[in-house]
């Protein structure tokens, strides 16, 4: 009775983290089917067979067991995964949106909100009625469609891209189902599942610094963000640094998100504004943003103390070239856009023509042209565990420029931007892009910045009863006609290497190679998928354009777990091993971490605002 007592104990308090993951009820039919992946493994349920019938024996356990031992992955059912988005709906050309459901199905179970369920363990039940659900209205405003209008394939799935990019639903479906007597019509099913939405991050940065985030992603089902960040330093009089963040994304079905921030530290007040609408489909014609914000450093070093204004406003229009849904180039378009930024100081370090350049009082004004064409396949475990990922191919050129005004001199700016990313066969996928722009000044170029970055990860790979990914980044960057002291470096997280930081290793220019292989395992436990991975990164920075032909070259190398439940609001956490062959005087290294995964950096296509090159 005590074993059995332990065991049902054990099992609540756990199962209170998370159920499986798994695909909607009802989603396996027609051609739809490849987005069902969970399939039932007959070798991964003997390895499990022995404690499922231990569970089995308890009333708990036996009412668990069912739910805990599905979702196995089966490496034959994925594939490559690469389906194009719009594919599900193009049998259906033609015809006409007659009516519009949605359907939202509880976080823990497999049924949908509001439904009876009485079969289910009384903990799944009970979180699922704590859980606010994302209201129907909610989901409704991400819909580019509405009922009497033709099929469109890429309104559809542009619309499932839309709620899956969300931070409140895990997950999002939708269907076309033929209406039986009318041959011109379908009706359209949204089906959506959304993640618990209350979480906490804690994160050890040092022995006495501490970082601990408090969020709820769904407030009262609206999808609204609210955070509060405190950066904890037990070695100082005042202990925590507070932020504080809002966010309301998609106001009133618009596509125009609003957000403040505010900073409360003991080295600085910040406080940030702002409306957005970003290029999220063809569909929408009209972007732009207006940010306000504002930084007091209390600083007490003089040559640091800093208080500034700034105001970020840009427009753009987009005009599409390509028509009908599935001509070549019908995603394709023409983006102008517009942008004026003015940065005003009023208190700051001394300041000249060439010194302290970053504390000028300074406008830019910038226009730029681009020309885009983007699609998306859908994938999984590529950034994920296993939920749908939408993964960006095509092409973006961009050409901007404009001028820059300081209290000291004037300066004219171009750039050319080139983009693309597209799917080799059933290799996998690769993506580059190559950034070249500059001011000028006196008949000179100044603050030049070249970039260049070329990236992908191969197809799923069968690995036993498992699966595995391989991924790539290499990172380019040079400045020229940069001021004495503006370099890169290889500290983390700028483009350094992983563990390794205070380097002192800077210079104009920078080259890092990162490798990554990931094997995601065949079982979850109370939902939690897992994988372990490996990586190895190396990075110089010199002088030249050219240092890395004869550059002194830095490694990390590592490797370790990681973990993850898609139906949790929590980020995936890894215990990371980290080696470095070679340490640069007086560097701090770290041996071992455990934090929120931080995925390479592929280059996608996202046009946004014009910009400014970075070079950092």
């Amino acid at each position: 009775m005590k074993r059995a007592a332990g065991i049902n104990t054990i099992l609540m308090l756990t199962f209170l983290l998370g159920a499986p993951s798994g695909a909607f009820p009802s989603a396996a039919d027609g051609p739809y089917a490849d987005q069902v992946y969970d399939t039932i493994s007959a070798k991964s349920e003997e390895k499990m067979d022995s404690l499922q019938v231990q569970m089995e024996r308890n009333s708990l356990g036996g009412l668990l067991s069912d739910y805990i031992f599905t979702t196995r992955l089966d490496p034959a059912s994925v594939g490559t995964g690469a389906v194009k988005s719009e594919d599900p709906y193009l049998p259906y050309l033609g015809k006409f949106i007659r009516h519009i459901e949605i359907f939202r199905y509880n976080i823990l179970s497999d049924t949908e909100v509001g439904t009876a369920y009485p079969d289910g363990p009384g903990l799944v039940r009970a979180i699922d009625r704590i859980h606010i659900d994302t209201r129907e209205s909610k989901i409704a405003a991400f819909l580019l469609f509405e009922e009497g209008d033709p099929v469109n394939p890429y309104a559809l799935s542009d619309t499932e891209r839309l709620l899956r990019e969300t931070a409140f639903i895990q997950d999002a479906m939708v269907r076309l189902v033929p209406v039986e007597g009318i041959a011109d019509s379908v009706d359209v099913q949204i089906l959506t599942r959304d993640v618990w939405s209350l979480g906490v991050n804690a994160r050890a940065i040092t022995v006495d610094r501490y970082k601990l985030k408090f969020y709820e992603r769904n407030l009262i089902g609206y999808g609204h963000t609210i955070e509060w960040e405190a950066s904890l330093d037990f070695s100082r009089d005042r202990l925590a640094d507070h932020t504080i963040f809002y966010r309301a994304p998609n106001i009133y079905g618009t596509f125009v998100d609003g957000e403040v921030r505010l900073v409360d530290a003991v080295a600085y007040k910040h406080n940030k504004w702002g409306l957005s609408r970003g290029y999220v489909s063809p569909e929408i014609k009209w972007t732009g943003a207006v940010f306000i914000e504002g930084m007091d450093d209390l600083d007490e070093d003089p040559a640091r103390i800093r208080k500034w204004d700034r105001e970020n406003f840009w427009l753009g229009r987009s005009i599409r070239l390509g028509r009908g849904y599935t001509e070549e180039g019908s995603r394709r378009r023409v983006i102008l856009s517009a942008r004026s930024t003015r940065t005003d100081y009023h208190v700051r370090p001394p300041v000249g023509a060439d010194l302290n350049r970053g504390y000028h009082d300074r406008s830019v004004f910038l226009g730029s042209a681009a020309l885009t064409e983007r699609s998306f396949r859908k994938m999984r475990m590529v950034f994920s565990f296993g939920r749908t990922e939408d993964i960006p191919y095509g092409f973006l050129a961009t050409v901007t420029g404009g001028t820059g005004v300081s209290e000291f001199f004037t300066r004219p700016y171009t750039s050319i931007d080139l983009a693309y990313a597209g799917f080799c066969g059933s290799s996998g996928y690769f993506s580059a892009r190559a950034a070249i722009g500059s001011y000028y000044r006196n008949d000179h170029v100044e603050d030049g910045t070249f970039s260049l970055t070329l990236g992908g990860f191969s197809s799923l790979l069968p690995f036993w009863r498992s699966v595995a990914r391989h991924f790539f980044i290499v990172d380019y960057i040079y400045g020229y006609n940069r001021l004495p002291n503006d370099n890169v470096d290889l500290e983390e997280p700028r483009g350094g290497l992983r563990g390794l930081s205070n380097t002192g290793i800077e210079g104009k220019e920078r080259l890092t190679l990162s490798w990554e292989g990931i094997l995601f395992a065949d079982w979850d436990l109370y939902g939690f998928r897992f994988a372990s991975f490996g990586y190895a990164e190396a990075g110089q920075a010199g002088p030249e354009w050219n240092s890395f032909l004869d550059g002194k070259y830095y490694c990390s190398l590592g490797g370790g777990f990681r973990a993850h439940n898609e139906r949790l609001i929590f980020d995936a956490y890894e215990a990371r091993f980290m080696f470095h062959p070679v340490v640069p005087e007086g560097a701090d290294t770290a041996l071992f971490r455990f934090e929120a995964v931080r995925n390479l950096r592929i280059p996608f296509l996202s046009p946004g605002a014009p910009r400014v090159l970075k070079y950092e």
